[in-house]
């Protein structure tokens, strides 16, 4: 690293985040560069980010690449497969609990003129299935719940990113009388709401902010 620093010329620090689409498409070109080059040896080491999306997204500028523009990238999330992923998940809560209400009306249809220990213990065995299958109902909808709170979080930064390229590019463009007034800032970021069940349909686009997206 001393040899590094005290170089003369342009010095490339490469990071990475694992679970970053970008990062994976843009460290493969590093790769092939740095071997063609004979320097793979003297690449810093790479260091693994958390698996989440960044919250400062929209704030941190970045090297232009995949799905950069003016120096911000757009979140890397499935936005269609996230809400089908809900609708999904929630369709098999509601045949659970079709299916569960069908056993209880054979259930019960058995049960006439069923009397003694047996008859108990079959009751038992029933309402104890009542109590998991109502877990596992309660668990699949909070899943699909979560699919459609991570799709409102993706849009809300990728609007985040908008709004920042927006501000960026009317603090590029501004004339002499916009540099003594200030930078014209571009409309608030409106909050996405949840979709909701059963359909999870999405509750917005993204926010357009002037001329730039």
């Amino acid at each position: 690293m001393v040899r590094t620093l005290a170089a003369d010329g342009i010095v490339l620090v490469d990071f990475c985040a694992e679970w970053n689409g970008q990062c994976k498409s843009f460290g493969r070109d590093l790769n092939r560069q740095a071997e063609r080059s004979g320097e793979q040896g003297s690449r810093p080491r790479r260091r693994t980010a958390p698996r989440s999306i960044p919250s400062a997204t929209c704030c941190t500028p970045v090297t232009n690449g995949p799905r950069s523009f003016m120096g911000f990238a757009s979140v890397v999330f499935d936005y269609s497969g996230a809400l089908n992923a809900a609708r999904r998940l929630w369709g098999l809560a509601e045949e659970l609990e079709t299916m569960m209400a069908a056993r209880e009306s054979a259930r019960d249809a058995a049960a006439v003129g069923f009397v003694g220990v047996f008859a108990t213990q079959f009751g038992d065995r029933v309402a104890q299935e009542r109590t998991d299958i109502n877990n596992a109902i309660a668990q699949v909808r909070t899943g699909a719940t979560e699919w459609a709170a991570a799709w409102t979080d993706a849009m809300d930064e990728q609007n985040r990113v908008r709004y920042a390229r927006a501000y960026q590019y009317s603090k590029d463009n501004q004339g002499l009388i916009g540099h003594l007034d200030g930078v014209e800032r571009p409309p608030d970021v409106i909050a996405v709401a949840v979709p909701t069940a059963p359909m999870f349909t999405a509750t917005s686009g993204f926010q357009y902010f002037g001329n730039m997206v």
